[in-house]
């Protein structure tokens, strides 16, 4: 093959390939090198043969062959060359350790879970018609020709009562929804100081000592009193008298809670049932020893007490000042329905055998017991600070504070009729769960 068939053969091949004409005297310029990252694989086919070529002047058409077409693979892309002026990767760093969130303060708004407490109280009762006992002292005669103007006087004695230590304890749950039960006890017991009286020989103006009227009525209990027989018939000895009280109070409550909290205050409601069981007692004896043959001896004896239950609510309400410090009260009132069981002993032995006194030896005994119906009304109310410390998930608190509750209708030893009250303060612990 001559040069110039050599030349038109590969102008006719690149234009085969890359479409464009060219003549056989002109310069080939190829086209920069594709990238082979992106572009198909071509394959080229072979030169053809010296007898295939057109004869000098001769054209002939040349049959472009169908190019398979082998697609790369998209997810093997090929590596960038490194960077020689890179500089090291440091070292990752260790991987962090979890450590979790510290648990909140218990406060007053999680006070939902378990809660509990104890009180030691110390209060004082007041009771309306509290006598323990009446002198009466008849006037004066007047000296002679005086006109008499004396008028006999009447002195009741009351009972002293002193503060004495109550207790109380209380516990609970409370759900998260707010909804909870709680249950409480109270526990008082006392008796009052001693009353005690000494009546002598007066035969100018003697004193007369009775015991209060006792309702209902008593038989046989008018006649405790002095002066006795021996005293006044007798003209011996001395009448020594002892009168004394005593009172006990037992509460329990049951009652289903609902409680409103936030991060400075509490708020609780509470309804539910009470059982209440308080008893009085009365007791005066009086012993004159006269000469030791003639002798006086007096004993009475009453109870009265009543049981009842009934509907109780109270409300509760906590405010946090600062410092776990906080202020808190509560009310509660409930109306109670029972009865009341009265009983009654009084003795009486007399030792005149000799009739000195001019009764003669005798002995009384009279017994007397009643029941009926009775209402009860209780208010309740508390006031004090709270002082509380968390430690976990617990919170422990202390409390002082003062007390006040009213028993109306309970009446006194002696009767049904007027009202109990105790007042004093409160120390108490507990803790919230």
């Amino acid at each position: 093959m001559s040069h110039f068939q050599r030349r038109w053969a590969f102008a006719a091949l690149t234009a085969a390939l890359f479409g464009t004409a060219v003549r056989a005297g002109d310069e080939i310029v190829l086209p920069a090198p594709p990238d082979v990252s992106t572009l198909p694989v071509v394959v080229i086919p072979a030169v053809a043969k010296p007898s295939d070529l057109p004869a000098p002047g001769e054209v002939k058409p040349v049959a472009i062959p169908d190019i398979p077409i082998i697609p790369t693979a998209a997810a093997d892309p090929v590596p960038a060359p490194p960077t020689l002026s890179a500089a090291p990767t440091p070292p990752a760093p260790p991987a962090a350790t979890f450590i979790p969130p510290p648990m909140p303060p218990v406060t007053q708004s999680s006070s939902s879970g378990v809660y509990a407490g104890a009180g030691l109280l110390y209060l004082k009762p007041y009771i309306s018609n509290n006598a323990a006992f009446a002198v009466t002292t008849p006037p004066v005669p007047p000296g002679f020709g005086a006109f008499p103007t004396a008028f006999a006087t009447v002195e009741n004695q009351s009972f002293d009562w002193n503060a004495k230590q109550a207790f109380q304890i209380w516990g609970g749950w409370t759900s998260s929804s707010g909804w909870g039960i709680r249950a409480d006890a109270f526990s008082f017991s006392h008796d009052s100081n001693a009353a005690s009286l000494v009546n002598q020989v007066d035969p100018i103006a003697p004193r007369l000592v009775g015991v209060p009227g006792v309702i209902p009525f008593i038989p046989g209990a008018a006649g405790f009193g002095a002066p006795t027989a021996v005293l006044a018939g007798a003209g011996i000895g001395s009448d020594r008298m002892v009168f004394g009280s005593s009172l006990d109070i037992r509460t329990t409550d049951l009652e289903v809670t609902y409680q409103w909290a936030g991060d400075e205050y509490l708020l609780r409601l509470s309804a539910g049932g009470r059982w209440t069981s308080l008893r009085q007692g009365y007791f005066a004896t009086l012993r004159n020893f006269g000469d030791g043959i003639t002798t006086e001896t007096q004993k009475l004896d009453f109870q009265q007490k009543f049981s009842g239950v009934g509907p109780t609510v109270g409300l509760y309400a906590e405010h946090a000042i600062g410092g776990g410090l906080s202020a808190y009260g509560s009310v509660r009132g409930s109306v109670l329905a029972g009865n009341v069981e009265q009983h009654a002993g009084f003795f009486q032995d007399i030792s005149d055998p000799a009739l000195v006194a001019f009764v003669g030896s005798q002995q009384t005994r009279t017994r007397f017991d009643n029941c009926s119906d009775h209402v009860l009304t209780v208010a309740e109310l508390e006031l004090g600070l709270e002082y509380a410390i968390v430690q976990g998930c617990s919170r422990y608190y202390a409390r002082a504070g003062v007390v006040a509750q009213s028993y109306g209708n309970a009446g006194n030893a002696t009767g049904t009729l007027g009202t109990l009250s105790l007042f004093g303060g409160q120390m108490a612990i507990g803790v919230n769960y």
